[in-house]
């Protein structure tokens, strides 16, 4: 049986993505809400935290 096929794989993939796609949701909002935060309290270290999950969520999409 092809791997394609079996139906317990598919459930797993499925749900492999989705959990990805969770995850870049979330690194998103993460990034907006640090970078917002930190331009407005002139924060260097949470533009910093903005800037790292921006790259996360470079993976993210990759990966997807």
């Amino acid at each position: 049986m092809p791997a394609a096929a079996d139906p317990k794989r598919t459930r797993l993939v499925s749900r492999a993505l989705w959990l990805e796609a969770f995850t870049a949701a979330w690194m998103a909002v993460e990034a907006a809400v640090s970078l917002g935060s930190g331009i407005l309290a002139g924060s260097l270290s949470l533009i910093a935290f903005g800037v790292d999950s921006v790259i996360e969520l470079a993976s993210a999409v990759v990966l997807l």
